[in-house]
């Protein structure tokens, strides 16, 4: 494994991690848009 492919590995983590997040806040948005309704 040589230093361009630890890179691409890196960045493909970073991409990974931020659609992670995303998903989470959309997740946790529906939760409270449907707690809000149901109130």
């Amino acid at each position: 494994m040589n230093g361009t492919e630890i890179e691409m590995t890196l960045r493909e983590l970073e991409i990974h991690h931020k659609l992670t997040q995303v998903l989470l806040l959309a997740v946790v948005a529906f939760c409270a848009g449907a707690v809000a309704l149901s109130l």
